[in-house]
């Protein structure tokens, strides 16, 4: 178990099919691996707390959550940005919000 820990006053917003991604990446690991599995669950469960239609989210591939990583910066240039593609999650700042 690695301990993923999103501090409580984060909003996790959930970014569906190909609608986002990292602008920069600055680290990946396997989506099959214990710490992959963990890290997508955390996300996914903070995403459906945040949202509106809880039942609109729902993993797939390349989906991303974002959110912010300090309260006075809430810019998309400053969002820790996780994004799970086929067989990896790659983790990144800067939000680009555009269909790919």
């Amino acid at each position: 178990m690695t301990n993923f820990r999103i501090p409580v006053w984060t909003k996790v917003e959930f970014h569906p099919y190909r609608t986002a991604r990292p602008n920069m990446i600055m680290m990946s690991l396997s989506r099959d691996s214990e710490a992959g599995k963990e890290l997508e669950e955390l996300l996914l469960k903070k995403a459906k707390k945040a949202a509106e239609n809880p039942d609109s989210i729902r993993m797939d591939n390349h989906v991303c959550f974002s959110f912010d990583i300090r309260h006075d910066d809430v810019s998309d240039e400053s969002k820790l940005v996780v994004m799970c593609s086929d067989f990896d999650i790659s983790i990144g700042v800067g939000l680009e919000r555009k269909r790919w």
